[in-house]
């Protein structure tokens, strides 16, 4: 059953997840990235719903932030993340450029392989 993005929701953090989150430093940020390269540029309106749909509803930790214990030896807790914005967090569009100048493929396909 998907949740309802408007129901406050907590929870606490697993014990996986608090290993890490006791990792991330500013210089290694303990974050998940998803890759897509597309043959062209999408609707992201309909881009948002799929997310929406298919990863937040029925994820709703990737909408969450951590919030620590205010008392000692209590674990922290998944809260939702009242600013959270599905387009502006979930997508950053990269120009093709970019890639054309930065990336160096190993062999003569894309994928690296002959």
């Amino acid at each position: 059953m998907a949740a309802s993005s408007s129901t406050p929701s907590s929870r606490p953090i697993a014990p996986g997840d608090s290993i890490w989150l006791s990792m991330d430093r500013p210089n290694n940020l303990m974050v998940i990235v998803s890759v897509m390269f597309l043959g062209e540029v999408p609707d992201w309106s309909d881009v948002t719903h799929l997310l929406q749909e298919r990863i937040l509803d029925t994820y709703p930790v990737f909408r969450q932030r951590p919030q620590p214990s205010r008392l000692p030896g209590f674990p922290a807790r998944w809260v939702d993340d009242p600013d959270f914005d599905t387009l502006s967090r979930a997508i950053d569009p990269v120009p093709r450029s970019f890639f054309a100048r930065t990336t160096r493929w190993p062999t003569g396909s894309r994928s690296g392989r002959s």
